[in-house]
C-alpha cells in the first residue's frame, strides 16, 4: 500500500503576510474563508494545501505540516509511536471529510497522518 502526501499545511504567525509572499513568489492562487480564518492555496497543478495562524499544538513554531494519507488513522499513530514517535494531537475528525492525528518522528520534525473519510 502506497501512502502519498495528500495535503500540506503551514502554520504561521503572520498568515496575511505568507499569503502574499507565496502568491507573489509562485504564483498561487489563494481562497481565504475569514470566518475560519483558513487560506486554501490552490497551485494550480498537484494537490491543494493551507495557510493558518499558529495553533495551541504548533508550540510556538511556525512549520509545514505535511499530511500522509493512511487507511487507518489509528493504527498508524500506534505504529509510529511505536517506532519512537510521539503523538502531539490524536485522531481528530473533520466532519465530512476525515481524520487526522499530528507526531513528532525520532528526530523531533511535525507531520501528520490524514484518513480520508468513506462517501
Amino acid at each position: 500500500m502506497s501512502h502519498p502526501i495528500v495535503y500540506t499545511e503551514l502554520h504561521t504567525t503572520q498568515p496575511a503576510a505568507a499569503r502574499d509572499f507565496y502568491s507573489r513568489l509562485f504564483g498561487w492562487e489563494t481562497k481565504h474563508y475569514p470566518e475560519h480564518d483558513y487560506t486554501s492555496i490552490l497551485p494550480g497543478e498537484g494537490p491543494e494545501a493551507g495557510l493558518m495562524g499558529l495553533t495551541p499544538h504548533d508550540e510556538e513554531r511556525p512549520q509545514w505540516v505535511t499530511y500522509v494519507g493512511v487507511a487507518d488513522v489509528d493504527e498508524a499513530a500506534s505504529r509510529a509511536v511505536a517506532l519512537g514517535a510521539v503523538l502531539r494531537v490524536g485522531r481528530t475528525e473533520i466532519p465530512g471529510e476525515g481524520w487526522f492525528a499530528w507526531l513528532d518522528d525520532p528526530t523531533g520534525v511535525r507531520f501528520a497522518l490524514w484518513q480520508k473519510a468513506s462517501r
